[in-house]
């Protein structure tokens, strides 16, 4: 049986009050869905079938007009308001449970409240259950939950640029950022170190960028998401109620895209993708308008994936070493009556901001 100091609730909710008796699962249960979140219901009914080896009836069976005994979990969205939680701001993600002798009941007035409901519901349940010594309970102490978030944004970055993941592993990451009600997944695609997002439009992109060593007795490492596999990232995390904001760096922390296409630099210099890290002085030219082309083709193919409000751009740690060296840069900087490289580089990341304005995205980058 659990303890009531938390109940394994991961943040420590609103509020969590013991009540009367317990709940007995032993080996069948049933799911009543009211309202629209048959989706969180398929996804309790799969980790009580997966994990817990535990029956699923979903509606709840019926014998000669009254329900049956089995448990009965009912996720119920139909209220426009729950009155425990009318005083917090993000009502919309909260949500009310109780837990009875003869089932448990989660209320919210959005699926989103009911989904974060059943992750507590799911933190308060044994990770997996053994069946091979005989079908014993799981008990839970009868309770009743209050909760909603504080916080809007709750995010967590992973840094696939350097360092990739693939598929299987993101999904296992977007299960646990679930678990713990966290709906903001950062993901950082653009690296010096790689470049891992397929751009229809510029296959050296992943056809070198993607990629690094494999000379000089450094082993080739590397990979990258064809669009369709961020595509199924992206629907995957909506359905824990997870937004994907993607990270594409830029004026910096672009080698990965200078060794696939080097005549977006300043030298042209830049044949292959770093394998050592550090932050590296090559950056994009800010006085070539084919760069800006690029970015935009870039960024175009990004937003067409992502349906997010924020698209990261990086923005910081950009050496001026280049810039001040290139012809191009400081006819830049006096057309734009720019005082030195620092006001070039606002103004690149400003250029980029206006063209996501128009297409209704919002940069977001590094406060450097």
């Amino acid at each position: 049986m659990i303890a009531m100091e938390d109940g394994g609730i991961i943040p420590i909710p609103i509020s969590m009050v013991p009540q009367d008796g317990a709940l007995d699962l032993w080996d069948a249960v049933a799911i009543d869905i009211k309202g629209n979140c048959a989706g969180v219901g398929q996804l309790l009914s799969a980790f009580l079938q997966e994990r817990l080896v535990l029956t699923v009836q979903t509606p709840p069976q019926q014998v000669a007009g009254v329900a049956a005994c089995t448990p009965v979990i009912t996720l119920d969205c139909t209220a426009s308001e729950i009155p425990e939680l009318v005083d917090q701001p993000l009502a919309g993600e909260g949500y009310l449970m109780e837990v009875f002798p003869s089932g448990v009941l989660i209320r919210a007035i959005a699926a989103a409240g009911i989904f974060y409901g059943v992750q507590s519901l799911m933190q308060m349940l044994p990770v997996y259950r053994d069946t091979a010594q005989g079908t014993v309970p799981i008990t839970l102490q009868a309770v009743r939950v209050i909760d909603a978030p504080r916080f809007l944004w709750r995010g967590v970055l992973l840094d696939c640029g350097r360092h990739f993941f693939p598929l299987p592993f993101l999904k296992k990451f977007l299960d646990v950022m679930a678990l713990h009600k966290l709906n903001r997944f950062h993901w950082h695609l653009c690296e010096d170190q790689g470049w891992r997002i397929e751009v229809l439009k510029y296959p050296q992109l992943t056809n070198v960028g993607a990629w690094r060593g494999g000379r000089d007795g450094v082993p080739c490492y590397g990979g990258y998401y064809t669009q369709d596999e961020m595509r199924e990232i992206v629907a995957y995390a909506a359905a824990r109620f997870v937004e994907v904001v993607p990270e594409v760096e830029l004026p910096g922390h672009c080698c990965s895209a200078l060794a696939s296409y080097p005549n977006l630099g300043c030298t042209g210099l830049v044949t292959e993708t770093p394998y050592y890290w550090g932050v590296h002085e090559d950056v994009y030219c800010a006085g070539k308008e084919d760069t800006f082309q690029f970015l935009e083709d870039v960024l175009t193919e990004v937003m067409a994936i992502f349906p997010c409000t924020y698209l990261h751009i990086g923005g910081d740690e950009c050496p001026k070493v280049r810039w001040a060296e290139c012809k191009l840069c400081q006819e830049r900087i006096a057309t734009e009556g720019l005082a030195d490289e620092y006001e070039l580089q606002s103004w690149f990341v400003g250029r980029i901001g206006r063209f996501l304005a128009k297409h209704g995205r919002v940069l977001v980058g590094w406060d450097e």
